[in-house]
């Protein structure tokens, strides 16, 4: 499941992490339409009334103003909608996939009280490994005995740190389309979960029924090293007007206000609340996309 991979064929957020090959799969079309309108795939994790999500900050970087995108919840549809942006709470494409693909719990009977460790990771837009190895290095320092996640385009740093952790996994890529499921298999496997950053594998994790946690002193250094990283392009981002607060709810003491019991010091995670979104019924999903409107185009084109 983790050793070989199959590219997606991008032409919106849609196709993300394999969810529009999936969503067709399920429905029985003949083929994967194109979508007029985004899927919303990062958990937007802040409360939109502090900063309101925009092009590559929460929402995909080519959002078309015009057609939207499906969002996570009501609060960040009003959010959009206010602004002159389409958008309708649908829930998340993981959410979805993970309630209708028929293998939600298959493997929960084998999860153990084991320690996965989830660090910040490159995507193929942006390449953080050698921050990745030394939040690692610290990480199995800490939490001895753990295993760690890499994301797909981390993969390459296996070797490296395989013996150091009890177990190597690899995760999803923006670009792999198998990627869902096997997010589901491995946070269905594991008892706890713990994170140096914020993230949509927190909200995954969590759904899937893992203790999880961010660890404070991880965290801390995990975000110290992504400034360093995004040089200039941080330097950029003070222009914005709602930089400060932008990095206000970076801050741990935001985040623990916001989900009580997420940070730990030290020490297991136990539970916190996890946020209820959106969720629609997979042919709505697929409505509200368009691929009523683009499949008999497609089905030409494709002639």
């Amino acid at each position: 499941m983790q050793n070989e991979g199959r590219p997606v064929a991008l032409r919106n957020e849609v196709d993300l992490y394999g969810y529009s090959e999936w969503l067709a799969r399920h429905l029985g079309y003949p083929i994967i339409p194109k979508s007029l309108r985004g899927f919303q795939h990062g958990w937007i994790w802040w409360n939109v009334d502090d900063v309101a999500p925009a092009n590559g900050f929460g929402m995909d970087p080519n959002l078309d103003h015009y057609f939207g995108a499906l969002v996570q919840d009501k609060a960040l549809e009003a959010s959009m909608r206010a602004r002159g942006i389409y958008a309708h709470a649908a829930g998340l494409p993981f959410q979805s996939y993970y309630q209708h693909c028929g293998f939600k719990g298959s493997w929960a009977p084998q999860r153990q009280d084991e320690v996965l460790f989830v660090p910040a990771h490159s995507n193929p837009w942006l390449q953080i490994s050698e921050d990745v190895l030394t939040c690692a290095a610290k990480a199995s320092f800490l939490l001895k005995g753990c295993a760690i996640l890499l994301s797909w385009n981390d993969r390459h740093l296996a070797p490296v740190l395989a013996p150091h952790f009890k177990r190597v996994e690899i995760g999803a890529g923006a670009l792999e389309a198998d990627s869902f499921l096997r997010m589901a298999h491995i946070f269905e496997r594991y008892g706890y979960v713990i994170s140096d950053a914020m993230g949509s594998h927190i909200y995954y994790a969590r759904l899937c029924g893992a203790h999880v946690g961010i660890d404070a002193e991880l965290y801390k250094q995990a975000l110290e090293g992504k400034a360093r990283t995004l040089g200039i392009d941080y330097q950029r981002s003070k222009l914005s007007p709602d930089f400060e607060m932008r990095q206000r709810i970076l801050q741990l003491d935001y985040i623990d206000r916001r989900y009580p019991g997420l940070v730990v010091d030290s020490g297991l995670p136990t539970d916190w609340t996890l946020p209820v979104l959106a969720s629609e019924r997979p042919d709505r999903i697929a409505h509200l996309l368009g691929w009523d409107l683009t499949l008999e185009s497609d089905l030409v084109k494709g002639r």
